[in-house]
């Protein structure tokens, strides 16, 4: 594992390095805040190899506390072997009392997930009807605190957010009681705040998100730059909320609040939902030279949700273009949720 700096000593005494423009602690604020905001998340989504086959995964916990209906879990995943032409997606959901989240420490537990862990690792089991995860990650890189400081406007409320990316992962998924042994990169999310209204009520009446959608990509390039990158499309209202959060291996945010409305092109047509999801997306910021590729080679990865319009698109991407001048490449996840027909 990669060595994260996070002490100096400074006249023969030891000094833990702080981050001035945080808002967020990365420590205290990965447990559940117990019941502090409406919107608790974590996520982690994985590209893997093993031999020669290339893979991926997503699993998110999304703890809401809607009007009507009280606080509720979802637990949903998509894994997909692109090699081998498959994906498996599922979401179980639970009342809150159902299962066990806690607040003095990173440990999550329902009847097929657990995931535990700190800054530096975490450990993840996932035993689904038709496919088994057990991943363990390993923190190399610095830590993405979102638009520099970890807080961010969510349309019209504070949300707050910071990942570990680029985490060194190992382990193994089972499908059809055939185990493959993966290794690869992993990035670990960690979202929370108020909901907006609209949000609220299309959760709690089963409706999409019609007035809404969004995109964001988690960038991980092969020269050690982690990358988040999001749109956000109030269509009620006519405001788009676009920008980009870069971190270098030496820890160093570059935070851009404007660029061009983000391209998407190829679309695919969910046979379960008629959604129509772009697969191809271009990031351009010309002031930082910056134009980034983001393409989904295997296309079927939507997961459909039990809980109203939580339905949404989570695809294992490659990265390719330029980023401050340079050529890049990498890999990373595109993902689509709202309104997208």
């Amino acid at each position: 594992m990669t060595s994260i700096t996070r002490h100096i000593s400074l006249d023969a005494t030891d000094y833990e390095l702080a981050d001035l423009r945080a808002v967020v602690d990365i420590d205290r604020d990965l447990p559940n805040h117990d019941g502090r905001w409406a919107n608790e998340s974590w996520f982690v989504v994985a590209n893997l190899d093993a031999d020669d086959d290339r893979l991926g995964f997503q699993v998110h916990v999304l703890l809401m506390d809607l009007p009507g209906a009280g606080a509720v879990v979802s637990v949903n995943a998509v894994v997909v072997n692109e090699t081998a032409d498959w994906s498996e997606s599922f979401e179980y959901a639970y009342p809150l009392d159902a299962i066990e989240i806690r607040s003095d420490r990173f440990s999550i537990s329902t009847p097929e997930l657990t995931i535990t862990g700190d800054r530096d690792r975490y450990t993840l089991r996932l035993e689904g009807n038709e496919v088994k995860l057990h991943i363990t990650g390993e923190a190399s890189a610095p830590p993405v605190l979102m638009n520099g400081q970890g807080q961010t406007l969510f349309i019209d409320v504070d949300q707050y957010e910071y990942a570990f990316p680029a985490m060194t992962t190992t382990g193994s998924i089972t499908r059809q009681d055939a185990t493959i042994k993966v290794t690869g990169i992993s990035w670990l999310d960690r979202q929370w705040g108020d909901l907006p209204d609209f949000f609220k009520a299309s959760s709690a009446h089963g409706e999409s998100f019609d007035s809404m959608n969004w995109l964001w990509s988690n960038v991980q390039l092969d020269n050690g730059t982690n990358i988040a990158l999001g749109q956000v499309r109030d269509i009620r209202n006519r405001k788009l909320f676009l920008g980009l959060t870069a971190v270098d291996p030496a820890g160093t945010h570059l935070v851009l609040n404007r660029a061009e409305p983000i391209e998407t092109s190829d679309y695919w047509t969910s046979p379960a939902t008629g959604r129509r999801y772009p697969t191809r997306c271009v990031f351009r910021a010309p002031q930082t030279q910056t134009e980034l590729i983001i393409e989904v080679p295997y296309k079927d990865q939507e997961i459909v949700s039990k809980l109203g319009g939580l339905t949404k698109y989570e695809g294992a991407a490659l990265i390719s273009g330029i980023h401050q001048g340079q050529p890049v490449t990498g890999r990373g996840y595109l993902e689509l949720v709202g309104h997208w027909s």
